[in-house]
């Protein structure tokens, strides 16, 4: 899956968010998962 932000902070507000959170112990122990922030693609 790749998820597009206009900008580092705006990507690592999404990861802190209570939403993406929730998300996140949903997933917990179903899989693995790495993550990437790149600029400038």
């Amino acid at each position: 899956m790749v998820l597009k932000f206009k900008d580092i902070a705006t990507a690592q507000a999404y990861y802190h968010s209570e939403t993406y959170t929730h998300a996140r112990t949903l997933r917990e122990g179903a899989g693995s998962i790495r993550m990437f922030a790149v600029e400038g693609v």
